[in-house]
């Protein structure tokens, strides 16, 4: 099913804030010798947004977070 023949895929964390990927790298280290491997994931989890405007991207996660919170 997976191209590395087992049955549970490999996802990659992709994030703009240096603190989501910091946290990633902190979780998941051990998992970073696949880049040096050349291995690829079978798929990828993405930010939807990129904000160039580092205050209006801090804003936005706050906001955010806030309706996270209200759930």
């Amino acid at each position: 099913m997976f191209k590395r023949g087992v049955s549970r895929p490999e996802v990659w964390l992709v994030d703009d804030r240096e603190e989501n990927r910091a946290k990633f790298s902190c979780d998941h280290n051990s998992e970073f010798t696949a880049i040096r491997q050349g291995r690829m994931p079978d798929a990828l989890v993405c930010d939807v947004y990129f904000y160039k405007d580092k205050e209006q991207r801090e804003e936005i996660e706050k906001i955010v977070k806030d309706q996270i919170r209200q759930l």
